[in-house]
């Protein structure tokens, strides 16, 4: 079930595309809160919403500027509804995508004096970039294969802050990737009632069950339903890996896939706002 955001001010993302809400252009359908997704500063293409090729197979959007038998100019932007962060002490974005062919990758930027309405490159308008992800290309073309990533948006508690996503392609020279979007949510840690200290997560137990491969774990928890990502360290601290799990009431095992890790201990951290979990594993 996915939540879609609201035209006011939110608190966080939760957005797996899932929900159908017609905006009457032929069947590309976008949650509400969204900017329009054909808001297009130059080109003739727009995001579109499917019903597959997301996370699992499930919904997700695309942005392809391949049409037609040739590439075209677009510089065309899907932004999410405005962000207020003031209750957190720190949040991080995440979502899951992937990009096809030869041409630019994904452009997730934040933006502290975008109006909400009109170009995101009016003039005065400005966007960060905390990251360019230049390695998301599948060199297999298969646009199911999504991977996750994630943003800290610490740096912007305080603000009024803009998420947005910016597709570009060129047809001199012909350049233009197959994006595919999905699971664009915020977690973070709030401020305590009075003030003065944060909320600490429940703990939870996560247990690895049988053997891992380099490639493949499977784990096993007992958690409330809703919504819990899996970070995945190295032994030098880095994050190796992220994945989102949609968990029902109860205890459920989960088989996690295409992790591609080299011999090692890594640190696996399960958890949300609420529940935090935390296991060892050792590839062999």
């Amino acid at each position: 079930m996915a939540f879609c955001s609201k035209a006011q001010d939110s608190t966080s993302l939760f957005q797996n595309f899932d929900v159908d809400d017609s905006t009457g252009l032929g069947g590309d359908h976008f949650p509400p809160g969204w900017t329009p997704p054909y808001h297009v500063v130059d080109g003739g293409q727009i995001w579109k919403h499917y019903t597959t090729f997301g996370k699992h197979n499930s919904p997700c959007v695309e942005f392809n500027g391949y049409q037609g038998g040739a590439s075209h100019d677009n510089d065309t932007w899907m932004i999410a509804p405005k962000l207020n962060l003031s209750g957190y002490s720190s949040v991080m974005l995440h979502f899951s995508a992937v990009y096809l062919y030869a041409g630019d990758s994904l452009h997730a930027k934040v933006s502290t004096n975008y109006s909400g309405t009109g170009s995101p490159e009016a003039s005065g308008v400005t966007w960060v970039e905390p990251n360019h992800y230049a390695i998301m290309l599948d060199d297999s073309n298969n646009v199911s294969n999504l991977r996750d990533f994630q943003i800290d948006l610490t740096p912007y508690i305080g603000t009024h802050t803009y998420v947005g996503f910016q597709y570009k392609s060129s047809s001199t020279p012909a350049l233009a990737s197959r994006w595919t979007l999905d699971s664009v949510t915020t977690t973070g840690v709030t401020n305590s009632h009075a003030g003065i200290s944060n909320v600490v997560a429940q703990s939870i137990e996560l247990k690895v069950i049988g053997s891992t491969s380099s490639n493949q774990i499977r784990i096993g928890v007992d958690v409330p339903s809703g919504n819990y990502f899996m970070n995945v360290y190295d032994m030098e601290g880095r994050n190796v890996n992220n994945v989102m799990i949609t968990a029902v009431d109860g205890y459920h095992e989960y088989t996690i896939t295409g992790l591609n890790f080299t011999k090692g201990m890594y640190v696996f951290k399960l958890g949300n706002e609420s529940y935090s979990g935390v296991t060892k594993v050792i590839v062999q």
